[in-house]
């Protein structure tokens, strides 16, 4: 088949063609081959953002503010509350799946 074929030389290129016919400018970001994922995606996709690019690549060539861009977040244990929703009967459990989907 000459898809398989297609996509088994260029997986890349022909998931980018696929997805194509769907959406415009369709682009791919390979995460294994840059250091700085927001740079990289900037620089690659936003091609007229010129200063995003300069700083994005800046700010991480600079060790001292990489704790600057962390999630400060906490888990919040969502599987735990919507057990004990569903425990405390407060859930309807006749939804099923592909409903909520």
């Amino acid at each position: 088949n000459d898809e398989i074929r297609n996509f088994t030389r260029d997986p890349f290129g022909y998931l980018k063609t696929e997805y194509s016919k769907m959406f415009p400018n369709v682009s791919i970001l390979n995460l294994h081959a840059v250091d700085n994922l927001v740079s990289a995606f900037i620089c690659q996709n936003a091609p007229g953002a010129k200063r995003a690019c300069a700083a994005s690549r800046k700010k991480g060539q600079n060790n001292d503010t990489a704790d600057e861009s962390r999630n400060p977040s906490i888990p919040l244990h969502y599987d735990y509350i919507a057990l004990a929703a569903h425990n405390n009967k407060l859930v309807r459990s006749t939804i099923k799946r592909r409903v909520l989907v």
